[in-house]
């Protein structure tokens, strides 16, 4: 066994390569789930299904090719583009789904069944793990380990089968079950260690405007959200949103800013023709956090916005 740890002859925990190790650092610190394993063989019915070309790979770029007809008998467009990371994913998980047409999913995840089944018994694992579950467009399968335990071995095992970094190999990749968080624990965040910083492209505007960070005086900017609306109540939101005080303080029933608008307190619910502006779906919300979230001093919200000091204006369309 590879320096003296669990596995089989030439592979422990320090020959993992560094996502391998990243993830078993996680593992001593108690941070994945013991009990599942994620594989994808090299060959399973997906890459059978769809071709090379058209295959769903977290692990590379690539090149692809749209040919648009615009109108029938006339215009047509290809374009060429080559797009990495999530862009190409994106595109080849549409390009598996058009390849194979998947007019039958349950029959797909049958035969990604079979072949992890069939995997197991082969390698004489069926009393160690079962299959729980397999994606029809990824190829990865979900493995359930009888005994948590043993958890670091079987890891280590299906390691020595992978088919990466110049080994020969029938699994394409095993990974844990890692457990992540949604929120950071440390309220001391600064936008440029956020999410939502580097998502909308903000470092390449700042740097057109000249800066290195967001500038934290922009309370007298208003931006308005163009969305589902925003619960105004949020606790993160609710010192952040723009109040008119010419309407609050006003008659009811009156447009006292004479704006054409009665009441807009809280922005306009341009889609009910009214001024209850309450998102009823969620993503006017989100994006407003994005923009303007306040890190809340109870400890219940853990984000911080781009522009935390600017004001949220609710404009509702849906």
């Amino acid at each position: 066994v590879g320096a003296g740890g669990p596995g089989p002859p030439g592979f422990a925990p320090e020959d993992l390569d560094e996502t391998g190790r990243a993830q078993y650092e996680l593992f001593k610190q108690g941070k994945v789930n013991r009990r599942k394993l994620l594989v994808r063989l090299k060959d399973n019915p997906t890459v059978q299904a769809a071709g090379e070309g058209g295959y769903w790979d977290p692990f590379r770029d690539g090149e692809v090719t749209e040919t648009v007809v615009e109108s029938p008998g006339q215009t047509t467009t290809t374009t060429t583009a080559t797009l990495r990371g999530p862009n190409f994913q994106a595109f080849a998980r549409r390009t598996v789904t058009r390849a194979t047409g998947f007019r039958d999913v349950e029959n797909m995840k049958k035969r990604g069944k079979d072949s992890m089944d069939g995997f197991l018994k082969e390698n004489n694992l069926t009393t160690e793990m079962k299959h729980a579950w397999y994606g029809a467009q990824s190829g990865i399968a979900v493995l359930d380990l009888e005994d948590e335990s043993k958890a670091e071995e079987l890891w280590m095992k299906l390691k020595s089968m992978e088919g990466r970094n110049g080994r020969e190999g029938v699994i394409d990749f095993v990974e844990l079950d890692v457990q992540f968080e949604a929120f950071q624990t440390d309220l001391n965040c600064r936008p440029i260690d956020d999410w939502g910083f580097h998502q909308t492209r903000t470092p390449q505007a700042l740097q057109l405007l000249g800066e290195s960070e967001p500038d934290s005086n922009n309370a007298n900017v208003t931006v308005a959200v163009v969305d589902s609306g925003v619960d105004y109540t949020h606790p993160a939101l609710a010192n952040r949103i723009f109040v008119n005080e010419v309407e609050l303080n006003g008659e009811d029933g009156v447009d006292d800013d004479l704006n054409g608008f009665v009441d807009d307190i809280r922005g306009w619910n341009f889609f009910e023709n009214t001024n209850e502006t309450m998102d009823r779906n969620g993503h006017g919300t989100h994006v407003a956090g994005i923009l303007a979230a306040d890190p809340d001093p109870s400890g219940r919200v853990n984000h911080q916005g781009i522009a935390p000091n600017a004001l949220i204006l609710p404009c509702r369309f849906t």
